[in-house]
């Protein structure tokens, strides 16, 4: 289970104006505050920690793209989120709201 946002449309209104230096240090911490958000904000009881703590997120810049990812490595955390417990679905709207803030501050 994973969220994946390409910045590919916010990259290309500004990339008349900023490099890809100023794009990258301006998302640099983005997966790390995404993680820390859904295992705050994850709905479900976690009983072992193992779910909680197989969330991972990273930056990814492949072929000029640049992309978040945040996933899950435990193999039940979509059957966790289709029986209504927010695992990644809530981080989904702030890993957008993210994006935007920091890209605008630039």
């Amino acid at each position: 289970m994973a969220i994946t946002t390409n910045v590919e449309e916010l990259k290309e209104r500004i990339k008349r104006r900023f490099d890809k230096n100023r794009v990258m240090a301006a998302l640099d911490t983005l997966p790390d505050d995404c993680v820390a958000h859904a295992q705050e904000n994850g709905t479900y009881k976690d009983r072992t920690g193992t779910l909680r703590h197989s969330i991972r997120g990273k930056l990814v810049e492949k072929d000029g793209k640049i992309s978040v990812k945040v996933w899950a490595d435990a193999p039940y955390a979509r059957y966790v989120e289709n029986k209504g417990y927010n695992v990644l679905y809530l981080t989904r709207y702030y890993l957008h709201d993210e994006m935007i803030k920091r890209l605008c501050r630039l």
